[in-house]
């Protein structure tokens, strides 16, 4: 509560601010918004494949660390990988700790299967790649969009 700046907190005289009753209720307005800030990196595997897609697909978990505040994965076998994680961590840590308060923090390492099927058709050699839990297909250089749909 504070005092009335008008009548300061006397309330001899009823005046428009507190009406004579000498206080002041005062709200304070706070607005809290909640975020996720992700980034993905995805060690390039297969050639040609675009890891794009990557995004709308699942794989096998093979790792995950929960925590206030994260650490590196250190010594995985894919050096990329460790790279990697020390990047983001580091990033992460240096972008946002100013600005706003980190709650929680997961690293995720997911392996998702790329299958690359190469053909032969008319003549010509394709290929197409069978991705994710989900098997999703990626055909960019598919010779005849219009008589066939791969699903």
């Amino acid at each position: 509560m504070n005092c009335c700046s008008e009548c300061h907190g006397q309330g001899t005289k009823e005046c428009e601010t507190c009406k004579g009753k000498k206080q002041l209720l005062v709200y304070i307005n706070l607005k809290v918004e909640w975020k996720n800030n992700v980034e993905d990196f995805a060690v390039q595997q297969t050639g040609g494949f675009d890891s794009a897609n990557l995004g709308s697909v699942t794989g096998k978990k093979f790792f995950e660390d929960t925590k206030y505040m994260v650490y590196p994965v250190l010594g995985f076998p894919d050096p990329n990988v460790s790279q990697a994680s020390e990047r983001l961590v580091r990033e992460h840590q240096s972008k946002f700790s100013q600005t706003s308060r980190i709650h929680q923090q997961r690293q995720t390492i997911e392996l998702i299967p790329i299958t690359k099927v190469s053909y032969k058709w008319k003549g010509g050699s394709h290929l197409y790649f069978v991705y994710g839990n989900e098997f999703k297909v990626s055909a960019d250089d598919y010779p005849a969009t219009c008589c066939c749909i791969l699903m």
